[in-house]
């Protein structure tokens, strides 16, 4: 609950509201986020008992970056592919 609530607090909701509810869960699934932020804290030497230090605050958002990279990414494909075509 402690990284959820880091996660929460650190997420951009901004970023995220320009997203389909639909596209969110599949993509947040596909990227399987939180399997890769849990495993990068881990590298980190990072877990429940070691969880309150400065790292784990530029480790989520690092993620977070990365998964909005790939929300941007796909929003930017839908553009195109509704534009019409001359």
């Amino acid at each position: 609950m402690s990284v959820a609530f880091v996660v929460y607090k650190l997420c951009d909701k901004n970023r995220l509201s320009t997203v389909y509810i639909e596209e969110f869960l599949n993509k947040i699934q596909e990227h399987d986020f939180n399997s890769k932020l849990f495993c990068v804290l881990n590298e980190h030497g990072i877990n429940e008992k070691k969880f309150f230090d400065s790292t784990i605050t530029n480790i989520v958002i690092d993620e977070l970056e990365k998964f909005y990279s790939i929300l941007s990414r796909e929003e930017d494909s839908d553009k195109v592919e509704n534009q019409p075509s001359d």
